[in-house]
């Protein structure tokens, strides 16, 4: 990159000579590295005192697009390399709202489509509205722009029209797919320092003290409500959930080559989830949600039961029936939506006036019985296949506070009782005036 000084309409003009496509990056061409000049006017006067500030304002003009040719070099090496780098960047005044956009077009296809259809909806319907309005750069970003965004959806941030914020875990994802945008910028070095790094998701205020949202049945409750809905469609879902602890993308996952009924095992590897779409994977949550149980003899009943059943309805509605290898589908072979198998089990719940409880408080109550059963923390994060013991123990402390007033039953009566004189009323504790 080479330039001059030329006098042009009384006036001083910086005059650039480089590559097309880094002096007019937003121009079509077949030859990027093509040689051309550039006009930029200083707006100084072309007087002699002047040239000396025009000089300089050349220097560092010169110096702006080397430094953007270098970045240019250094991300086609890194394309090269199979590294998809943020060319957004390459421009000096882009906006979060555009490198967003960028990141969220980059990533699709190079994670798994539920957790992109998830930052998607972050970013496109919260994320991005809000700071599309404050016309933000990507270098300008400051704590405080983050304080404000956490503040506004946890007090009045929602998009359905209702009042009230998002639930805090919401703004918690949104926090986190924040701070991983913003991460990548660092280590492209679109910025210098990530603003939203240390800002803390602020805790939603409370006026009354907020009921238990999760619910952890007894075992004589889960059997109650086994018995009541064991006519209803959605049961064999729901018992095989409750026994094993699945949750409800791994109970629509299970396919019939995760069972060996010569071995009496059932293999937990696959998931159906959805968030815009519905996403079959070969895949668990985690690494340690991939397990072998054995297939307890009341399951395997269970199964071979609705595989028999399957059976039937094929030759039932021949071709109108839709095949599958998964082992919970409608009776016409159509697979259940995720998203409906949370009502329908409700639905099953009012029809019998059972208490109302989510699909995944299933899991929870599998922890609680386990633990009313004896079972320690290590066996039940097996179990469950918790990932670490933390999120166990987590469920262990909430479970024993429910569970207090079954421990003082428990331990009535376990002592003997003294034979106490009665020298004091009992309701007033105050002493008998007859009492010696």
């Amino acid at each position: 990159m080479t330039g001059s000084l030329h006098e042009k309409n009384g006036k001083w003009q910086l005059v650039l000579y480089g590559a097309v496509g880094i002096l007019f990056p937003n121009k079509q061409t077949d030859n990027p590295d093509k040689k051309v000049c550039k006009w930029i006017s200083s707006n100084l006067e072309a007087t002699s005192k002047n040239r000396l500030l025009a000089s300089k304002m050349l220097f560092d003009k010169i110096t702006e697009y080397e430094q953007q040719e270098k970045r240019e070099a250094e991300f086609t090496a890194l394309a090269n390399k199979g590294i998809d780098a943020p060319k957004c960047c390459l421009s000096k005044d882009v906006l979060f709202t555009d490198y967003i956009a960028d990141w969220l077009a980059r990533k699709q296809g190079q994670i798994q489509q539920s957790t992109w259809e998830k930052y998607q909806i972050y970013a496109e319907r919260h994320i991005i509205p809000y700071f599309a309005e404050l016309n933000v750069g990507l270098s300008e970003l400051k704590p405080r722009h983050f304080v404000d965004y956490y503040q506004y959806k946890t007090t009045g941030g929602r998009l359905d029209g209702k009042e009230g914020g998002l639930d805090i875990t919401s703004v918690r994802g949104h926090a986190a797919l924040i701070r991983t945008i913003l991460n990548e910028a660092v280590i492209f070095e679109c910025i210098n320092g990530n603003p939203a790094q240390n800002v803390p998701v602020p805790k939603r205020a409370r006026t009354a003290p907020k009921a238990a949202k999760n619910v952890y049945m007894t075992a004589a409750e889960a059997n109650n409500m086994l018995k009541t809905i064991e006519k209803e469609e959605i049961f064999p879902l729901v018992y095989v959930a409750i026994i094993y602890g699945l949750r409800k993308s791994e109970v629509l996952g299970l396919k019939w080559d995760a069972v060996d009924f010569d071995k009496d095992t059932l293999e937990i590897k696959s998931t159906v989830v959805k968030n815009k779409t519905i996403v079959y994977k070969d895949t668990t949550k985690t690494e340690s949600s991939h397990e072998t149980y054995e297939l307890l003899p009341e399951i395997k009943a269970l199964l071979l039961n609705i595989k028999s059943k399957q059976e039937h309805n094929r030759q039932e509605y021949e071709e109108l029936y839709t095949h599958s290898d998964y082992i919970f589908t409608q009776s016409d072979g159509r697979l259940y939506r995720p998203d409906s198998v949370t009502r329908t089990f409700q639905r099953a719940l009012r029809r019998h006036k059972l208490p109302e409880m989510r699909f995944h408080d299933l899991r929870h109550s599998t922890a609680s019985i386990l633990f009313d059963k004896g079972w320690d923390l290590e066996a039940v994060k097996s179990w469950l296949r918790h990932a670490d013991i933390e999120t166990t123990s987590n469920i262990y402390l909430h479970v024993s506070k429910e569970r207090k007033h079954l421990l003082a039953e428990d331990m009535h009566g376990t002592f003997f009782t003294p034979n106490f004189e009665q020298n004091y009323d009992t309701e007033s504790g105050e002493k008998r005036k007859n009492a010696s």
